[in-house]
């Protein structure tokens, strides 16, 4: 490994390159900062084969961002989850952008990239060592740099957009740099559902309130031709096995929820605490079965997020008053989520119903 740093015209020509693909909160941040301070509390070698390694300086130590071998710790990271399936992401941590590029690679075209970076000092080291401007025409990736305090108002502003709908069915991820700092970065992930929460809340985006829009769209079914109700009557059957289905399996965690309930008023909650703890993986798995991209997750994405977002002021669960609260949210969720799978199983039998009658009538005609 070599200590030796590309040249400095090299690294500034390649900032000022990726500066134009960013959007202006960023910029705006970017243009107070003394860069003297990216090199004291940053220092960056490189690998064999040429890749940037970000070390961190602090008290006298250097403390390695990425490891050793940047590429295949982005790629044993990223086989770990489903991004083909993702519409929307939560990044939190940058790092060197050996994450981004697996996003980039991974995901798909139509999907959307939030990324969050803490230090606006490693960001700004990362632009200076890593081409970024190849991804970024893609115009899929949006930076939030800083702390909440420093990006909120360009947060909100993306909420009020038509993006609020996907984003607020997002799945979350971690970069594997955050490890260093997980602390500061679940401070901000609470912080960023806090928001996304309160403008939800105020917009009165809720499942019930949209649940008209979608009866809505289905009521046009009646303008199909009668060669394409055929097809509309199979996509209706096959919508309403999804939700019974889900319906079914919402009631049984519910259930669970209860008899969860049942046993820890009955026994020491050391005693169950295992099979507790299992179930409520199971909870937290099941949830995000609501997300799937076949869904109308538009149903069920502020359920999913105002649970998590309970889970996460929760915090860490360490005794038995945490137990009983996680217990509760996963109780009400599911509950809220049984509600939504019946009520669309019985609207899709009923516009079945519906086309059917018009077929035969059409038929006797």
């Amino acid at each position: 490994m070599t200590t030796q740093p590309i040249p400095h015209e090299a690294s500034t020509e390649r900032y000022a390159k990726n500066l134009q693909h960013l959007p202006t909160h960023v910029t705006t941040q970017l243009a107070k900062l003394n860069h003297q301070q990216i090199w004291q509390k940053f220092d960056v070698v490189h690998t064999p084969t040429g890749q940037p390694i970000c070390r961190h300086k602090e008290h006298g130590r250097l403390t390695h961002v990425n490891r050793f071998d940047p590429l295949e710790q982005a790629r044993q990271w990223s086989a770990l989850f489903p991004l083909h399936m993702m519409r929307t992401v939560l990044l939190f941590g940058c790092g060197f952008g050996y994450a981004l590029r697996e996003l980039a690679e991974k995901t798909r075209k139509d999907s959307q990239m939030l990324v969050f970076e803490r230090d606006i000092h490693l960001f700004a080291a990362m632009l200076h060592y890593v081409d970024l401007s190849t991804i970024l025409l893609r115009r899929q990736f949006t930076f939030f740099v800083g702390d909440v305090q420093d990006f909120a108002q360009a947060f909100l502003a993306l909420t009020s957009t038509t993006d609020l709908y996907s984003l607020t069915a997002p799945s979350i991820l971690f970069a594997p740099e955050a490890r260093l700092f997980k602390d500061d970065y679940l401070q901000i992930q609470r912080k960023v559902f806090n928001l996304l929460t309160q403008k939800i809340s105020k917009l009165g985006n809720l499942n019930f309130a949209s649940m008209p829009g979608f009866h809505n769209i289905v009521d046009d079914a009646d303008t199909f031709g009668a060669q394409d109700k055929g097809t509309t009557s199979g996509e209706l059957q096959k919508y309403r096995e999804i939700y019974r289905a889900l319906a079914t399996f919402a009631a049984a965690r519910r259930t669970k929820c209860e008899q969860m309930f049942s046993v820890i008023e009955q026994r020491k909650i050391f005693e169950v605490e295992g099979w507790v703890k299992d179930e409520l993986k199971h909870n937290d798995e099941g949830i995000f079965r609501f997300l799937a991209p076949e869904l109308h997750t538009a149903f069920f994405q502020q359920i999913v997020l105002y649970g998590c977002h309970q889970m996460n002021k929760l915090g860490a669960i360490h005794t038995a008053g945490q137990v009983r609260d996680a217990i509760a949210i996963h109780y009400e969720t599911f509950d809220h989520l049984q509600l939504i799978c019946r009520d669309l199983a019985h609207y899709f039998r009923d516009v079945m119903n519906r086309l059917a009658q018009e077929t035969s009538c059409a038929k006797l005609r």
